[in-house]
């Protein structure tokens, strides 16, 4: 059985036995203005009311179980996208936008919200490229060269992409861990 159908049940349930525990309640009632006692029907009321509170915490745990599912499902996307992360981009032009173009799909799947990090990077990739092929390696001057050139955005830009990806990645723990402790 599906958990949403369990849901439902125990949802049908919890409503049934709660009507059952207000006739109960009404029953009692009007036992105590006659001065009568019934033992059986508050025991009935008790277990009821038992009845009741362990479906509600049924249903919480259902719903922290799916929660947790939710959660657990986009880690796969992030762990491709930390795996991506690990490799060095590319220096030459095709290659390092095809890295981007792999990269931009598992990100967005990630966090729609790192869309737009990427695509400055992606803005910023062609002036970084050409400042690269460029740039000698040991020349002093290369550090006012990468700054002029506007180079330094796409490293600016890539910094601040992956920055976001790791928190995203910790929030998505944080949650887990959060809906594991309830």
């Amino acid at each position: 059985m599906r958990l949403s159908e369990q849901s439902d049940e125990v949802t049908n349930e919890m409503a049934a036995l709660s009507q059952q525990l207000d006739e109960l309640r009404q029953a009692i009632g009007m036992t105590e203005g006659t001065g009568a006692s019934d033992a059986g029907a508050i025991d009935l009321s008790q277990s009821i009311t038992d009845r009741v509170l362990d479906a509600t915490r049924s249903t919480g745990t259902e719903r922290t179980i799916r929660s947790i599912e939710s959660v657990a499902a986009r880690f796969e996307t992030d762990r491709l996208l930390l795996a991506e992360m690990r490799k060095t981009p590319p220096r030459e032009p095709r290659e390092a936008q095809r890295f981007w173009a792999n990269i931009k799909p598992l990100a967005l799947r990630s966090d729609p919200s790192l869309g737009p990090l990427l695509d400055r990077v992606a803005r910023s990739l062609p002036a970084y490229l050409q400042w690269l092929a460029s740039a000698p390696d040991a020349d002093p001057a290369v550090a006012l060269g990468l700054l002029q050139s506007g180079a330094s955005n796409y490293l600016r830009a890539v910094d601040e992409f992956w920055q976001r990806v790791l928190l995203v990645v910790i929030d998505r723990i944080d949650v887990l861990v959060d809906l594991t402790l309830e």
